[in-house]
């Protein structure tokens, strides 16, 4: 896996690994188009480029909602239900260690909802970060005013993970 992490205006790239740790199937999908789906979980390790400011190591498991292709042949990302109260998929839950300082902090993401973050989401059909929170750079994400209109789906305006610095 490659890709970038982003803290406020900090951003790192990182390497790292997934490892399946197990496959469940469900007897059926929701969906009758699809003949196999189910969840995935694995492990992931993630190293972020140590000659960049603030990198560490992220650690922890995921989950992926997930159906087969109807050729058999491709295990596909599963978001049937995204528009279903409390839907959440590819969460990441773990922790990242700064290489200089040793410090451990706990780190959440994932789509849509996000699992174990108690007082931090007050929403009720979806997620709305707390008022207390808000102002530690989450006025956006509240208010939607970090997304566009394109072609009929709103999107992220700033996709900083596909971009050089």
């Amino acid at each position: 896996i490659i890709g970038k992490s982003k803290v406020n205006n900090n951003i790192c790239d990182f390497k790292g690994e997934i490892k399946f740790l197990k496959v469940f199937f469900f007897n059926k999908c929701d969906d009758p188009e699809k003949k196999k789906c189910g969840l995935l979980l694995a492990n992931y390790t993630f190293y972020e480029d140590s000659l960049q400011n603030h990198s560490g190591v992220f650690k922890g498991v995921t989950e992926c909602s997930f159906y087969i292709d109807s050729s058999d042949k491709k295990m596909l990302l599963d978001n049937s239900n995204d528009i279903a109260d409390g839907y959440q998929n590819r969460t990441f839950v773990g922790t990242w260690s700064d290489y200089k300082t040793k410090q451990i902090k706990q780190c959440i993401w994932g789509d849509y909802r996000l699992p174990f973050t108690f007082n931090f989401d007050c929403g009720d059909g979806e997620m709305r970060i707390c008022d207390k929170y808000v102002k530690y750079g989450w006025q956006s994400f509240n208010d939607h005013s970090e997304l566009i209109l394109k072609n009929g789906k709103y999107e992220l305006k700033n996709k900083w993970w596909l971009y050089n610095k």
